[in-house]
């Protein structure tokens, strides 16, 4: 009864609660438009589009959303199954599968680097289509050559913001990289005590385009 109550009222309650929260906050936005120079003020700003850099899964996503505009121009990052051995090419079926989180989360850091612009458009246009098919032209036979259009808001766990770079001599995180790029904390929310993932650990953290002075 004790892991029960603990599993409904407590464990992952931010994982249920942002998404719900978010698009609670997109609709009356929408409801009612903040004037333009609120984009980059001090406040959570409007919500154009959303992308949630964590596991897949982390989130009920649509369902909880509600709006149907929102979903379409947002992103999350993935994790399909692998396709049927008659359908792999001849170098996937000798390497072990790889989704898109797995490359994600072999390096958050370069992923964010070689994948999206080195500038933020704040048009917030949705994210091309996948530019390869499997394993053309990449260095990984499972590589999509997936690639990203910077969205107004960021939704990341704690511990992500955490990572450190995997080149020798560098100390950069990606919250500095994402600091540098003019993106700014705007809300907060606690979501367990302890995850077992320890990819999904600590608050989740909502993110807001704010420009690159914003970290003066």
């Amino acid at each position: 009864p004790i892991a029960a109550v603990y599993l409904i009222s407590v464990h992952a309650v931010g994982q249920e609660q942002v998404p719900w929260e978010l698009g609670r906050i997109y609709r009356e936005q929408q409801l009612s438009p903040q004037s333009e120079p609120v984009e980059f003020g001090s406040g959570f700003g409007p919500i154009h589009n959303l992308g949630f850099l964590m596991p897949c899964h982390s989130t009920p996503w649509a369902t909880h959303l509600h709006d149907e505009q929102l979903v379409e121009r947002s992103w999350f990052i993935e994790c399909p199954p692998p396709p049927s051995r008659r359908d792999m090419t001849h170098a996937q079926s000798s390497t072990k599968y790889w989704d898109q989180s797995d490359f994600f989360y072999h390096d958050p850091i370069k992923y964010l680097v070689d994948r999206f612009p080195y500038n933020v458009d704040t048009d917030y246009p949705p994210s091309p289509p996948a530019a390869l098919m499997e394993g053309e032209g990449e260095s990984h036979p499972w590589d999509k050559g997936w690639r990203h259009s910077w969205p107004s808001h960021l939704v990341v766990f704690e511990s992500l913001l955490k990572e450190g770079t995997r080149r020798l001599g560098h100390t950069r995180t990606l919250k500095n990289l994402l600091s540098l790029k003019g993106y700014r904390e705007v809300a907060r929310y606690w979501n367990t005590p302890k995850h077992e993932d320890a990819r999904r650990d600590g608050d989740i953290v909502v993110l807001a385009y704010k420009g690159p002075k914003s970290h003066r």
